[in-house]
């Protein structure tokens, strides 16, 4: 078992605990308290052990919806809720944060679960929680963060091999900012999965992405660029993995073209994740530019520094993204 204490903005202490068991050795104790409520994936309901007040929810950006806030901020004003319970990956426990943090309840403990590698890996510390609304990603943002993150591999047996494998791109690209040699142990972990230490990947990447939070207004590259590519109902379909992976890879070309990294370490990025089948050559020409500002803010990879924040004007992106695009043309 591995344990992290992450000291957020206001001086918020957030404790993480990562080990196998962790679900069922502490889910019961919170599950029997009065005034507990959970909300929980669909998808991992036969893992579920919770007797408290439950709901399930369909895991993915419909999670983020606001007719699922309305009933959960129903339940939890209704019901003298003073715990809530997170159980899902990052679009449940988003769901779970925002409410928590944006209605006049009682509630005094938020406690997450994530469920996915991409959740364990980008956990709920940036400060603030999500929710969609008029099909547009992450379009409602309030300041907040969980008291307890606990983090049990045991959810990963619910994940098929092939979609667990793309996950690991999640721990990479921390890997390719803040130690090369992580870049390398996830490609070897997402095709032997078998010989992997969870809890001790787990948690070096913790570390890298506590050290991201730390730095002053700093937040995981694309965030914002992703926005852009969810503007109607089926974007809202597109599988997580692959449009953060493919975003990543663009901010890595914008920063070869600014000499932040190597055209070496931006040729290993699209080749590993060939591989790792989440390149998609086309997927950027569906950023809806109509919905940019004149300049959108990006954290970018930089060689030197490990990351760098940038300001990219409308038209100036227009032109590296065709450039993008021209250079993938052959693939």
């Amino acid at each position: 078992m591995r344990s992290i204490s992450f000291i957020g903005n206001e001086g918020k202490k957030i404790e993480i605990t990562i080990g196998y068991g962790q679900y069922k050795k502490t889910i019961k104790i919170l599950s029997q308290k009065y005034g507990t409520y959970t909300v929980a994936d669909s998808k991992i309901k036969t893992m579920i052990e919770s007797k408290s007040f439950i709901k399930y929810v369909r895991g993915g950006e419909e999670a983020k919806f606001i007719d699922k806030y309305l009933e959960v901020a129903d339940k939890i004003v209704n019901n003298d809720i003073s715990t809530l319970i997170g159980i899902g990956g990052g679009a449940v426990l988003d769901l779970c944060g925002y409410t928590v943090n944006t209605i006049n309840c009682n509630v005094k403990n938020l406690i997450l679960y994530p469920t996915t590698l991409n959740s364990f890996i980008q956990a709920n510390i940036s400060g603030y929680f999500f929710l969609d609304m008029n099909y547009s990603y992450n379009y409602l943002k309030v300041r907040g963060y969980p008291d307890i993150i606990y983090i049990d591999p045991e959810f990963l047996s619910k994940i098929s091999g092939h979609i667990l494998r793309k996950m690991f791109f999640s721990g990479y690209f921390l890997g390719f900012l803040f130690d090369k040699n992580y870049c390398k142990l996830s490609m070897k972990y997402a095709h032997n999965f078998s010989g992997l230490d969870v809890e001790e990947y787990i948690y070096e990447n913790l570390i890298f992405l506590t050290y991201l939070y730390s730095s002053q207004e700093i937040f995981l590259p694309g965030s914002n660029l992703i926005k852009y590519f969810y503007s109607k109902p089926g974007d809202f379909k597109k599988e997580y993995t692959v449009v953060f992976s493919n975003i990543f890879l663009f901010l890595a070309y914008i920063s070869l073209s600014n000499s932040y990294i190597s055209y070496e370490q931006y040729v290993s990025i699209k080749k590993d994740m060939i591989e790792l089948e989440l390149y998609n050559k086309n997927i950027m020409q569906y950023i809806a530019f109509d919905k940019i500002g004149s300049v959108i803010e990006e954290v970018v990879p930089h060689s030197q520094s490990s990351f760098r924040k940038v300001l990219l004007h409308k038209e100036e992106l227009k032109e590296v993204l065709l450039e993008f695009m021209q250079s993938n043309r052959g693939d």
